[in-house]
């Protein structure tokens, strides 16, 4: 009540009405003085109750708050410590007093892939291998690991995806493929203590990086085709062919639409006979390699079939007409020349059939060795006759003469004869003459100045790279007639050998490239060729060294040998031994020939060829597991020939055989000596 009093009092006195008197000058001073001392008044009460109103208000925040606590002394005293938003250099500083628990790190899902193989395996499966497994419902899953999962689990979410393992007993394992492409080796992930569980998986494949292949360990999956409605590919998403009304699963589909074209497709009419007139369990026969497969996956099987070169063999080897033959007469002398004539005089076969070859005044009879020995000796003379350039870079020679007369229409017939019968295969052409046969077209990238393989045009090449302005000009006709168009001049040099020269010595040989497409037909070998060029590449083009060496013959060897312990069983391996030491010797080039009208020297392949006929590494997947050659000892030769002073060993090529005569070979001097002119006089077919 005395704040308002007083401040009523003050607005009171200070504006109390005072009435100046009128017409009087002193009068007027004085009420200019009261009023400037009302205000003044004014003024000083109310900054006066302007600081008691603050002095009041601090007082009763200090009454309403209290004390200061410990903290806040503590805070005030040491802020550099317990202040909240304290830092020691760029460390922030948390108050001792609150714990800090470290964050959960939750488990996070990864995706890997898997790959379940159909037996007990140590390397990767090949491209035609994939395509089985995966119409058997085996092969390549994409799988996701949700937790930590243990073994057991892990194998429930793998059976799963692989109704095929819901019946595994006999265990499996996981391993991991090296590195590269093709077929690797499978090396193995061992498991934990605790088997294989979701933290070794995900260390093992990389966060799902590294595809793991499953292998079984005693048991082995039934690699039949299994029908589109298989539980095996319940996930996959089905079209329909537009071409022949065929339900199939995508990743089927797509190989299924490549060969089925709207012209109609011959396998595919053989699916939808089978589909209607047989059993959903029938089986139909693959026209390529004559297996027999489920109807619905005969096309994809014919669309695939021959993606290695075994299988590609196979294909030409049971398209021989083994129920007749085309038989060869001819003699030793000169067997190129006369082995072409009598080729082309046959009008009563094809060459489809079985070759049966026979030499004029030998009395072998050919099941096999006499035919090998033929076309060993065919393709070889090919090669030095029809081809020129660098070894195993050859192309056609130029031969019009030989064009007209069908020679290299007779060249490609010999050649797919060799490759389906058992010869060796002609690994001498040039990439790009190779590249033609496969599509008929010239790559200019395959094409350099060392394309150029004959002699003369190769010579031209040389004269315009050394050439001057005026040397230059002394080769224009020449140059003409190669085709170029323009300046003749040094700074044309590089136009003038890569599309005159050059490409004018490939264009002129497509006529004979052409004829030996003709006689490549054969057995449906050039259709092979053009569908699968990088597979059957390795049959015409050298990738690697395949010839018949001493290590190859060595470990083709089979000695029959004597009781261990005897004296015979050790004379036995001393002449094995002095086997392995000729040809190694013979490798080295330490045999020649002393005149060119002379004996051939002696090598590895050719020692090869005297003994099976055949002078080449087999290409046959079937000749391959059975070829070997069984070397005999023969230790009482007197009871053959009598009384004598030398014998030579006996060569029974159909056999695959060579006896040898112990008496007459106890040292190494005296078993080279025999063997070689056994070798040098004993190519001819004499015994029966």
């Amino acid at each position: 009540m005395t704040l308002s009093h007083t401040r009523h009092s003050a607005i009171l006195t200070a504006f109390s009405p005072v009435c100046p008197p009128i017409n009087c000058k002193a009068s007027n001073v004085n009420y200019n003085s009261t009023v400037e001392a009302a205000a003044q008044n004014l003024i000083t009460v109310l900054t006066q109750n302007l600081s008691q109103g603050q002095h009041q208000a601090a007082q009763g925040v200090r009454q309403e708050q209290g004390p200061p606590s410990v903290d806040q002394e503590m805070a005030r005293s040491f802020p550099g410590f317990f202040g909240k938003k304290s830092f020691l250099g760029k460390r922030k500083m948390h108050n001792p007093r609150i714990p800090v628990t470290p964050p959960f790190k939750a488990w996070k899902p990864f995706s890997f892939y898997v790959y379940l193989l159909n037996c007990n395996a140590v390397t990767t499966p090949t491209s035609s291998e994939e395509f089985q497994l995966a119409q058997a419902g085996l092969g390549k899953r994409h799988l996701t690991m949700s937790r930590d999962m243990n073994h057991e689990e892990l194998f429930g979410l793998l059976q799963s995806e692989y109704p095929k393992m819901q019946g595994l007993t006999g265990g499996w394992l996981l391993y991991k493929a090296t590195g590269g492409q093709g077929k690797r080796k499978l090396t193995l992930v061992p498991p934990d203590s605790e088997g294989y569980t979701g933290t070794l998986i995900r260390s093992m494949t990389g966060n799902g990086k590294n595809l793991l292949y499953i292998v079984p360990l005693q048991q082995e999956f039934d690699l039949t085709p299994l029908p589109p409605d298989a539980v095996e590919f319940k996930n996959m998403p089905k079209a329909q062919c537009q071409t022949c009304k065929v339900s199939l699963p995508l990743h089927i589909l797509a190989l299924h639409v490549q060969e089925c074209t709207e012209s109609g497709n011959v396998i595919c009419l053989l699916i939808m006979i089978g589909m209607s007139n047989r059993g959903p369990n029938s089986k139909l026969q693959c026209p390529i390699c004559n297996l027999k497969f489920a109807p619905y996956f005969l096309e994809i099987h014919a669309s695939t079939c021959g993606e290695s070169v075994n299988d590609v063999l196979d294909a030409i080897c049971q398209r021989v007409d083994v129920e007749k033959q085309f038989s060869i007469l001819i003699s030793r002398t000169n067997i190129l020349e006369r082995g072409l004539l009598q080729w082309q005089r046959q009008k009563k076969n094809s060459p489809t059939a079985m070759l049966k070859v026979s030499f004029f005044g030998e009395a072998g009879i050919d099941t096999g060795a006499l035919r090998k020995e033929f076309l060993t000796e065919m393709v070889a003379g090919i090669e030095t006759r029809f081809f020129e350039g660098p070894p195993h870079q050859k192309s056609p020679r130029y031969s019009l003469t030989d064009f007209d007369s069908g020679l290299f229409r007779t060249v490609g017939e010999i050649l797919a004869v060799s490759l389906a019968q058992g010869g060796p295969a002609p690994t001498f052409f040039s990439q790009w003459a190779y590249s033609y046969l496969c599509n008929g077209q010239i790559n200019p990238t395959q094409l350099d100045k060392n394309t150029v393989a004959d002699s003369q045009l190769r010579l031209l090449i040389d004269q315009v790279e050394s050439s001057t302005e005026q040397s230059l000009q002394g080769l224009t006709d020449e140059i003409l007639n190669c085709g170029f168009t323009g300046a003749i001049s040094v700074q044309n040099k590089e136009p003038i050998v890569r599309l005159a020269i050059t490409l004018h010595a490939v264009l002129r040989l497509q006529p004979m490239l052409e004829q030996l497409k003709e006689g490549l037909q054969l057995y449906g070998l050039h259709l092979l060729i053009k569908q699968y060029p990088e597979i059957c590449q390795p049959l015409f083009v050298l990738g690697g060294d395949v010839k018949v060496n001493a290590e190859f013959v060595m470990a083709s060897i089979h000695p029959q040998l004597s009781e261990k312990g005897t004296s015979k069983h050790q004379v036995e391996l001393d002449l094995v031994n002095f086997i392995q030491d000729l040809l190694y010797e013979s490798e080295e080039g330490q045999e020649h020939v002393a005149d060119e009208d002379g004996p051939r020297s002696i090598t590895p392949a050719r020692f090869l060829q005297w003994i099976t006929g055949q002078g080449h590494v087999p290409l046959l997947p079937s000749e391959k597991k059975d070829f070997a050659v069984v070397v005999k000892f023969n230790h009482n030769c007197e009871a053959d020939f009598g009384n004598h002073s030398i014998c030579y060993p006996v060569v029974s090529s159909c056999a695959k055989t060579i006896v040898l005569p112990v008496k007459h070979m106890k040292s190494y001097s005296q078993f080279r000596m025999v063997l070689l002119e056994a070798f040098h006089l004993g190519q001819e077919f004499n015994n029966v």
